[in-house]
């Protein structure tokens, strides 16, 4: 008589809260389905597994973990002998579990340059900016990375807001018009475009904004329909059971995997629609500007360079899409290209001057500190000690090359 093989028992905490948990469950439950004979216990709070959790666990016979893991617990599952899958960005502690355990993890990295190359390919911003998840974790530390990685590649600059510097609404008020921004996921995306909306800023002709998990709840239901780069978490779920199913059944003890699944592609909706004819001149104006900062252009060259328009024309949409004039354009991506000299580089004020387009150093000297409040050596004194120009919110106050 053949005796049915037993179920195993598998512990599965994950948080249900947001769209990639209930898909990552999906994906578990789908390939439990396809054959695998498992019972399955779920916590569906965060800080579910706890120390007390983790030791019934091992008491009751508990044969595989899928799980979220908390630095409060990290310690004690890093002593676990259960075969484990880890699906997120594990706390330290874990690196001393040495057997039967696999982290699982989003490629965050490569996310952050799908969004970047995404906004390339829609069109010359006059700025890119990403706003981190609040906590600043670690997945979103390498989404903003991936994102500026490759925006440094196409020789454009990010500017990262900084909660403890800078309110989000005056983050997106300083940002140059028309702005692309990323954020870490699709909560603080959705924040993103209620903070715009509050502001009367246009989206996505201001500011085109990129959330993260195509959390369709969030996304479909925003002021303006959110876009959002799609990571496939019921194949993260189905992947996470897989890897599991092979521990459980392996005789040998198996080392420490770490295992990425690949980024998505971007779901576009309204936040980044396509840029009307009226966006794509000023993204035009904008783009020559950037190009000619260092040679002495002034407001008719910008006109000359777009062809059959009036100056009267592209004045109206500079303001109805930038809240500023062509002229006060080219004086802030100037001033922009200055602070960026000041942070990173030992170079005299009188040869910033002449690279940024400023035939009279004085004339600079007297312009900036109207609009700064400091002088230009006072400025870099500052930034440069403190590591980077966080300290000043307005109008751009981390950049990066």
């Amino acid at each position: 008589m053949i005796s049915k093989k037993r179920a195993k028992n598998v512990l599965v905490v994950l948080w249900l809260a947001g769209s990639a948990g209930r898909k990552q469950l999906t994906g578990i439950l789908n390939f439990v389905k396809n054959g695998h004979p498992w019972t399955i216990r779920l916590i569906t709070e965060p800080d579910g597994l706890t120390s007390e959790v983790l030791r019934n666990a091992e008491r009751d016979g508990t044969d595989g973990l899928i799980v979220h893991a908390g630095p409060d617990t990290a310690r004690d599952l890093s002593r676990c002998a259960i075969p484990t899958v880890l699906i997120d960005f594990p706390p330290p502690s874990l690196a001393l579990r040495r057997d039967h355990i696999a982290i699982l993890l989003d490629s965050d990295e490569d996310i952050g340059k799908c969004g970047a190359g995404y906004f390339l390919n829609l069109g010359n911003y006059a700025s890119f900016g990403f706003i981190p998840d609040r906590e600043n974790r670690g997945w979103s530390r390498l989404r903003e990375r991936g994102f500026r990685e490759r925006l440094r590649k196409a020789g454009r600059d990010c500017i990262v807001h900084n909660e403890a510097v800078c309110e989000l609404g005056e983050y997106l008020q300083s940002l140059p018009k028309p702005a692309a921004v990323m954020a870490a996921y699709d909560f603080k995306a959705k924040e993103t475009l209620d903070e715009c909306n509050r502001l009367k800023i246009k989206v996505p002709q201001q500011v085109a904004v990129l959330g993260v998990d195509n959390d369709e709840i969030i996304c479909e239901y925003s002021e303006h329909s959110l876009s959002s780069v799609k990571i496939d978490h019921e194949a993260f779920g189905h992947e996470a059971a897989r890897i599991l199913a092979e521990m459980m059944s392996s005789k040998r003890t198996v080392g420490p995997r770490r295992l990425f699944m690949p980024a998505g592609s971007v779901v576009e909706r309204e936040s980044t629609a396509p840029t009307a004819p009226a966006t794509r001149l000023v993204q035009m104006a904008t783009e020559y500007i950037r190009t000619h900062l260092a040679d002495d252009i002034d407001v008719d060259d910008v006109v000359r360079h777009l062809g059959d328009v009036s100056r009267r024309l592209v004045d109206r949409r500079f303001r109805e899409l930038t809240g500023n004039s062509v002229r006060r354009t080219i004086e802030d991506l100037r001033l922009e290209k200055v602070k960026n000299r000041l942070a990173t580089t030992n170079m005299s004020i009188e040869k910033i001057s002449r690279l940024c387009g400023y035939a009279n150093t004085q004339r600079l000297k007297y312009v900036f500190k109207s609009r700064f409040g400091k002088s230009m050596s006072e400025w870099r004194k500052t930034v440069q000690r403190h590591g980077s120009s966080a300290d000043f919110c307005n109008p751009h106050y981390v950049t990066t090359t």
